[in-house]
């Protein structure tokens, strides 16, 4: 049975300069509004109906970057990863491309943690050289996953992940606006719009349930969500204000108890990621 990507190199390609009888011209896989429709799919490569796979089974990788934000020495990438059945999305910054598998392990420590245990897993990711290291290949084996790759140039196979990216962007840039935060957040501020906002933001794909509902059985506390960049005051215990105290040349009892951050995230629910924006943290 011939696979998905002999059927669409045969169908005609741009690279190797082929040409498609059904339409005069070189195969143009850019050019969607005339690009001829492949032949049908055998079932095992036909678009699988989410409903119908159990949480987690499925699971869509990608990486967005680089990018290099003012006032970083390295290119900054996020990682992502996303369930096309509950819609959890987990993201991750990292200076590199490599260490995949780390996230990935990451990934399914988590899920197992919160009691998903599907008997196979399907790995979607791209033609990306970091999803084929040796590393990955052996955390695949270990957890007996299938390990399926998108044909090059057409993102339509990615579409679980391409979407996540868009709404990302879409909040980072709003969130940002907003509250005037400066450039050298946006990593925070996409980690901050995947593993919080997206995930507790009711979805119409699963009954305008949340994320975090059908992936944690509970509701999300929205209390406990704050707005990207707003200040907050952040408690000091006795040992940090004494040694504030001593760099000031003052008692501790003179410190306040409390010192202004900007909040840039939540770790998990009640537990917060807030960034020191004063001048000697620098």
């Amino acid at each position: 049975m011939k696979t998905l990507r002999t059927i669409l190199s045969g169908y005609g390609c741009a690279h190797c300069n082929t040409w498609n009888a059904k339409r005069p011209g070189p195969f143009n896989v850019f050019d969607r509004a005339n690009r001829t429709p492949p032949p049908a799919l055998p079932a095992s490569h036909r678009p699988v109906k989410w409903e119908q796979s159990k949480p987690f089974q499925h699971i869509f990788a990608d990486i967005w970057g680089p990018c290099k934000p003012p006032g970083y020495d390295e290119s900054v990438f996020i990682s992502a990863f996303k369930c096309p059945v509950t819609k959890k999305a987990f993201g991750y910054a990292s200076p590199s491309k490599g260490g995949q598998h780390f996230h990935l392990q990451t990934v399914l420590d988590d899920i197992q943690s919160h009691g998903f245990t599907p008997e196979t897993i399907t790995f979607h990711i791209d033609c990306a050289t970091e999803y084929t290291s040796e590393e990955m290949k052996t955390l695949l084996r270990q957890y007996r996953m299938r390990h399926e790759t998108g044909p090059p140039y057409m993102h339509e196979f990615q579409a679980q992940i391409e979407v996540l990216w868009r709404d990302m962007q879409k909040i980072m840039n709003s969130t940002m606006r907003t509250y005037d935060a400066p450039l050298y957040t946006w990593p925070l501020a996409a980690l901050h719009a995947i593993n919080t906002v997206l995930n507790v933001m009711p979805n119409k794909h699963i009954g305008m349930d949340t994320p975090h509902l059908r992936y944690t059985g509970r509701h999300f506390d929205y209390t406990e969500l704050r707005p990207f960049w707003s200040e907050c005051n952040v408690w000091q215990d006795p040992a940090q204000r004494s040694k504030a105290g001593a760099k000031a040349d003052t008692s501790a009892k003179l410190q306040p108890k409390s010192k202004p951050y900007r909040y840039v995230g939540n770790l998990t629910p009640g537990n917060y990621l807030c960034l020191d924006t004063s001048p000697l943290s620098h």
